[in-house]
């Protein structure tokens, strides 16, 4: 007969949203009598990606930020510009250091287990949760999964799906070849050949940095079109003589699909498997953290998940947005471009952090190419399918 061990609350996956939100219940002291377990199918504890975001002043996580920044660069073909940031600072944190200061914490905080145990199913009832590993069964009051599976998009036309796809490497040069004062957001002045493509630079001192290139597209492709675009990118600026001492590589899902409809009474998805990504940009840290303080701001052992939703006017923008780049990929040079060049830096990011108000949205708008915004608008009213064309 099958021991089953007991928890109030199991996470399926250790990865940023688990953590984050973890952190957030330990933040809270209501949950100091409760058990809970992390299930990982495999340890995190590498710089496997890097997490950016931006606030203003001090923050949470500047003990382990890895660096920020007061100005960015953005470009495009026909535009450059180096933007004033304030009152934000471009702060960017590497996932080694954040597993190891969370998890750090959680091991002291005597309530959060962690197993390396590969998760197989889940069964829910009336009152709770039973969750089966390949070696273990489980009995708890609310499970979250943050592991994504695309089944669920793949059938359906209603919401499209980008990916944010990407390669990035981190470089350590022998002569100071970069210039560390400002990053770069956003460089489309790069062949775009049909799609969204940019360059993403984060330079952590005169000899180190990481380059990324960026795709916002419906496919992702061959490891060997990023790398090649690195190089090449890496060579226009005379950056010949480097070391290659990390690499980071992902694909992150930009839609507004409702993730949250699969969720039942206990059982909750969280992180890009609920939704909890920035659907028009593919930032993920911000978000999470909004969403993590919502969802353990209303947890407690009798609330009904399937309370959690996410829609809002931002969700309907970021809507229209994949819309557009879904029916015309390579748009999204102009779109960024045409922000940048009308509108303060600061009003932007304060947008994708959803925390404009209505007349500065008009402002967005406003500064946005008109055509390809009402035609997804209008196709939205009529019910028509974003597919391209």
């Amino acid at each position: 007969m099958e021991t089953v061990s007991y928890y109030d609350y199991i996470f399926i996956g250790g990865g940023l949203s688990t953590l984050l939100t973890v952190d957030e219940m330990l933040k809270s002291k209501r949950f100091d009598q409760q058990r809970i377990l992390i299930l990982e199918a495999v340890s995190k504890n590498t710089n496997d990606r890097t997490w950016s975001f931006w606030e203003s002043g001090k923050g949470k996580f500047d003990k382990i930020a890895a660096q920020y920044w007061d100005h960015a660069i953005f470009a495009a073909a026909d535009f450059k510009t180096t933007v004033a940031l304030h009152p934000y600072k471009y702060k960017t944190v590497e996932s080694a250091a954040f597993y190891t200061s969370l998890k750090q914490k959680f091991e002291k905080s005597g309530i959060v287990t962690y197993k390396l145990e590969r998760y197989e199913n889940h069964n829910e009832s009336a009152n709770g949760v039973v969750v089966r590993t390949e070696t273990s069964v489980y009995n708890c009051k609310k499970l979250f999964v943050s592991v994504f599976h695309n089944q669920e998009t793949a059938h359906q036309t209603k919401y499209p799906m980008l990916w944010q796809h990407f390669i990035g490497w981190k470089i350590r040069t022998k002569e100071p070849l970069i210039d560390p004062n400002a990053l770069t957001f956003m460089d489309f002045d790069l062949p775009q050949d049909g799609n969204t493509r940019f360059m993403y630079v984060l330079p952590f001192s005169n000899t180190k940095a990481l380059f990324e290139f960026t795709y916002f597209s419906p496919e992702i492709v061959a490891d060997h079109v990023y790398t090649d675009a690195i190089k090449a990118y890496l060579n226009q600026r005379r950056i010949f003589d480097y070391e290659v001492y990390e690499t980071e590589q992902g694909a992150i899902p930009m839609s507004s699909y409702p993730f949250w409809n699969k969720n039942s009474k206990h059982v909750a998805y969280i992180g890009s498997a609920g939704g909890w990504t920035k659907a028009s940009t593919g930032f993920t840290f911000s978000s999470s953290r909004k969403k993590a303080k919502s969802l353990v701001k209303n947890l407690h052992s009798s609330f009904d998940l399937r309370k959690l939703r996410y829609f809002n006017r931002f969700w309907f923008y970021d809507l229209l947005f994949v819309d557009v780049l879904y029916r015309n990929n390579e748009l999204g040079s102009e779109v960024f471009a045409s922000l940048f060049k009308k509108l303060p830096a600061s009003l932007i990011l304060k947008f994708l952090d959803e925390e404009t108000r209505f007349t500065e949205e008009l402002r967005i708008f406003w500064a946005c190419p008109k055509r390809p915004f009402i035609t997804a608008l209008l196709r939205r009213l009529v019910g028509l399918s974003p597919r391209p064309l």
